[in-house]
């Protein structure tokens, strides 16, 4: 699950310790429900719902008070349904009672009957939060709306309600198309809600009744405003406070654009109890680990404190009046001019901005981070590219079991790729002129490639690796080659080089024509470039265009090409193209249906077994490669082969 704080999205629970020593998997298992402090804190919000019908009745109908009394009692009953809603959000993890049947029952009829929701009905739409939160797949998506006058207005006034029920049936009726619901089920998902919604149609019923009917109509009109007005008004304000970004604008549409995972700590003051009641004051930790029970979420935010995390904890430590005041200020100031629209991006190979909208991706295959990215389109030269670029985040994103740092294993099909390999390394030798070569290879891990070049050729004299990958160097070394830990970029070699190769790297800069201008100039005359790179321009491509396509590797690819895009672009860094030509994209038409099946929950890809590691990817990748050759000859494919030289 992703918060939205890197501090804690980027950290491995399995090898957390606190400065005592102790690991956080052992600290974990100590934290078990307190289901009496549960309990204590969910009636205490019953009591406080008739305490305020009492202080309401208490006021007489001819009292100059009554105007006020009456508004007053609603949003405080408002607020009392919001809190006991709290205890229904708790409900869905299993918090109000050790058995799961008895939890989801004490749910419904304490909780759900004044809400008019089935517990069962919620938890699948509030899971879905969890695993989407910040992106438009969200289903609870309140805080993308900003706290303006027309947030007020249709909250105060059952707008807000409507839509949000609106919302919720929309998105429970997608899950159900999406998932292809047995009818059972899905008759049985329909009784429950109605049965729910009738239960709590009775009770506020019954309420209303008895109050209209012993001469108590201020707190029958109290109580309507109450559900229809006040409830869904703090339900709304909470969750924006919780989730809404500082950094997001009232004029952006967050259903069509990722928001981002945002979370605050609020404290324990009195406020920060009542309004952040069943451990909502500490959210951002239950979006960490939603299973630890609410009860415990101070000694997991003690226990965090004492870890390297403890400054970035504090600084996301806020109170619900501060980020409430912090979210509404743009209103405070609606007569200044308001702030220009975000800049458009430029594009990262010609920095043009004439740029389109292409698609959205987030890492599927390592899940390294929560985030979603854009990438757009350029105009003006073809390339695709991501926005924003995570420059600063390479130690996230490229966690150690990356593949390309792993050594090459002897299975079938990386045997049938070494092979192809042989014959595209003879292909370029016998093109390379001179008696003595120096051969590079850019981003070639620990120069398992250049080993092979060396071996088909006994002119290969120097072999140089820059790669950065410091753990790839000692056995770099041992192979016989030269070791650059670093970026293309700032490696100054003391040679020209005969072969580059450049495998699926181009992709992974922010800059491509700089880095193609840079290896130009580490090219002997007659020298060759080898470049390997994605084309998007290809039928898996287009098939899973917006469904996380494998092509993307979001969010280490940074920049892709078609043929003529890639092509163009060369030729503007002095670089001729020798040959061009489509080669087998196996591994992203393999990850992309693995990302497939993995978001219907047929298969599993995660952080420890990310998709190149799943059982299924070796021979789904065979069998994609051999379709790809079967259609080379008449098709175009989504990896692109060049051979270039210098130009002069």
């Amino acid at each position: 699950m992703f918060t939205g704080f890197p501090d804690l999205d980027d950290i491995r629970r399995e090898t957390l310790v606190d400065d005592g020593g102790v690991a956080y998997k052992d600290f974990r298992r100590s934290l078990k429900p307190q289901y009496g402090q549960v309990w204590a804190e969910f009636l205490a919000g019953h009591a406080g719902l008739a305490l305020t019908s009492a202080a309401v009745v208490a006021v007489p109908t001819s009292s100059v008070w009554l105007p006020v009394a009456v508004p007053a009692g609603a949003m405080a009953l408002g607020f009392g349904f919001a809190y006991i809603h709290l205890f229904f959000h708790a409900a869905t993890h299993f918090n109000l009672a050790e058995d799961k049947n008895t939890n989801d029952l004490l749910a419904n009829l304490f909780a759900g009957s004044f809400a008019g929701m089935d517990i069962k009905a919620y938890r699948t739409l509030h899971f879905e939060h969890h695993r989407a939160l910040g992106t438009p797949g969200d289903t609870e998506r309140t805080y993308f709306e900003a706290l303006d006058g027309r947030f007020f207005l249709e909250s105060l006034t059952g707008i807000k309600l409507a839509k949000v029920m609106f919302g919720r049936k929309e998105s429970t009726a997608a899950r159900s198309a999406d998932r292809a619901t047995a009818p059972a089920a899905e008759a049985n998902r329909r009784s429950d809600a109605a049965r729910q919604l009738g239960l709590g149609a009775l009770v506020h019923g019954a309420v209303v009744g008895t109050a209209l009917a012993t001469g108590h109509w201020p707190l029958a009109v109290a109580w309507v405003g109450g559900v229809f007005c006040a409830f869904p008004f703090w339900l709304a304000v909470r969750q924006v406070v919780e989730h809404r970004s500082p950094s997001a604008r009232a004029d952006v549409d967050y259903r069509q654009v990722p928001h981002g995972a945002y979370n605050r700590l609020f404290g324990d003051g009195p406020i920060a109890s009542a309004v952040g009641g069943a451990g909502f004051n500490r959210h951002l930790l239950h979006h960490w680990d939603p299973q630890v029970p609410y009860t415990r979420l101070k000694e997991l935010e003690h226990y965090l404190l004492r870890t390297p995390i403890a400054e970035g904890l504090r600084g996301r430590t806020t109170t619900y009046a501060r980020a409430f005041l912090e979210l509404v200020r743009p209103m405070q100031t609606s007569a200044k001019p308001q702030p220009e629209a975000a800049p458009t991006p430029a594009c990262l190979a010609c920095h043009s901005q004439k740029v389109v909208p292409w698609a959205q991706s987030s890492d599927t295959e390592y899940k390294t981070t929560g985030e979603r990215y854009s990438l757009y389109r350029c105009d003006a030269c073809g390339v695709l590219f991501i926005d924003p670029v995570p420059r600063d985040r390479l130690g996230v994103i490229y966690p150690p079991n990356y593949y390309a740092y792993a050594t090459p294993s002897k299975s079938i099909v990386n045997r049938v790729k070494a092979w192809l390999d042989g014959r595209l390394f003879r292909k370029i030798l016998r093109q390379t002129p001179g008696d003595s070569l120096a051969a590079l290879d850019v981003g070639g891990g620990a120069g398992w490639q250049l080993s092979t070049l060396r071996s088909l050729d006994p002119r290969v004299r120097v072999t140089q690796v820059v790669d950065l990958d410091s753990g790839a160097a000692d056995v770099a070394r041992a192979n016989g080659h030269l070791y650059h830990c670093g970026r293309i970029e700032d490696f100054e070699p003391e040679r020209r080089f005969d072969v580059v190769l450049m495998f699926n790297l181009i992709e992974h800069v922010d800059d491509p024509g700089k880095v193609l201008t840079k290896v130009r100039g580490m090219l002997s005359p007659g020298g060759i470039l080898a470049i390997k790179t994605p084309n998007y321009d290809s039928l898996d491509a287009r098939l899973f265009r917006d469904r996380d396509w494998a092509g993307y590797h979001c969010p280490r690819h940074w920049v892709l090409f078609t043929k003529e895009s890639f092509t163009a672009l060369a030729q503007r860094c002095g670089l001729r193209v020798a040959s061009a030509s489509y080669t087998q994209g196996a591994p992203f038409w393999t990850g992309s249906v693995l990302t497939w099946l993995d978001a219907r929950g047929i298969t599993s890809v995660t952080r420890e077994r990310p998709g190149p590691y799943h059982p299924a990817y070796g021979p789904l990748n065979a069998a994609f490669a051999a379709v790809d050759f079967a259609r080379m000859p008449f098709s175009k494919t989504s990896q692109m082969f060049f051979l270039l030289s210098r130009d002069d």
